[in-house]
This record gives C-alpha cells, sequence and structure tokens, in this order.
C-alpha cells in the first residue's frame, strides 16, 4: 500500500476530529487541552515540534495549535515544515512574545491565526471552531481534497468512505 497502515480516527459524524497541541509549557498542554477537549476534539499533545512533527508523521489531524518560543524547534519553523508537507493543514500560533514582526512573520508562512496569551479558553475554542468549519466547507465544496488544499486527504476520504459503506 501507499499509505500509511495507521486508521484515521472518525467520530461519531464522519469526520476527522483530532487537533494537534504543541507547547513545551505544561501548564499551557494541559490548558489547551481542555479546553478544546471540552468541546469536543480528539486532543494530542506535544512537549516540543520535533515531537510534534513525528507525530504529525504518523497520524492525520485537522489542525494544529502551536507555541512559538520552544526548544529545539520553535513553532514558526514546526510551521514552515508542516506547509511544505501538508499545505492544507490550518495552523493557529499561540505566543506570550508577540510582537507585530513575529504576527506578521505568522501570517505570511500560513498562520490560520495568531493569539497573544494568556487567553480564556473561550477564545481558543472559538478560533478552532471557526477555521474548521471553514476548512470543512471548503472540503464540502472542493471535492476530494486532491488539490492539497484539505487537511483530508484523497486516501482519508476513500478510507471515510469504504468505512462508510462497509457499516451498510
Amino acid at each position: 500500500s501507499l499509505y500509511p497502515i495507521w486508521e484515521v480516527e472518525i467520530n461519531m459524524s464522519g469526520t476527522l476530529n483530532r487537533i494537534l497541541v504543541v507547547d513545551d509549557d505544561q501548564t499551557q498542554r494541559i490548558a489547551l487541552f481542555e479546553a478544546l477537549n471540552a468541546v469536543g476534539y480528539d486532543v494530542v499533545v506535544a512537549e516540543n515540534g520535533v515531537m510534534g512533527l513525528e507525530l504529525l508523521q504518523k497520524e492525520t489531524f485537522l489542525l494544529v495549535v502551536t507555541d512559538i518560543r520552544m526548544p529545539e524547534m520553535n513553532g514558526l519553523e514546526l510551521m514552515q515544515k508542516i506547509k511544505m508537507s501538508r499545505p492544507g493543514l490550518p495552523v493557529v500560533v499561540v505566543t506570550a512574545f508577540a510582537t507585530v514582526d513575529t504576527a506578521i512573520e505568522a501570517m505570511k508562512k500560513g498562520a490560520s491565526d495568531y493569539i497573544l496569551k494568556p487567553f480564556p479558553a473561550e477564545v481558543i475554542q472559538e478560533t478552532v471552531k471557526r477555521i474548521v468549519d471553514e476548512v470543512r466547507l471548503d472540503a464540502m465544496f472542493v471535492g476530494n481534497g486532491q488539490n492539497g488544499d484539505s487537511p483530508l486527504s484523497s486516501h482519508d476520504i476513500a478510507r471515510k468512505t469504504r468505512s462508510s459503506s462497509a457499516a451498510k
């Protein structure tokens, strides 16, 4: 097979629901996990960019939330690597060290949004929901995701189609 063996986790409505959170601050990782898990997302956490990239190579995600300042690989470097392999995967950047320059750089490199820490749980919940809704709308109108703009790749959609037809 051309595709990795792992199975994509699909929620009850038949949609990919997994979000990757990458942050070296354990308190922030837990807060992000709890905020996104509370509104129904399957959240996977990584404590640095290197670990985040490893997870991205093994699993399929709907969206990535990353801090900027981290050891080994910062969030902007992580985002660049994500955009090279999965250009349609949305990335939300969060940081406590915002400057106009880093905000501009993050958006130029493809960030879907840029959030300044600290923020209430509702901010990340609403931001993620808005982006996910846009991605799902795009996927509905674009078709099968083969243009690379959708985080649902053609093999994800084929697997969803096979699993839903097998369930009938």
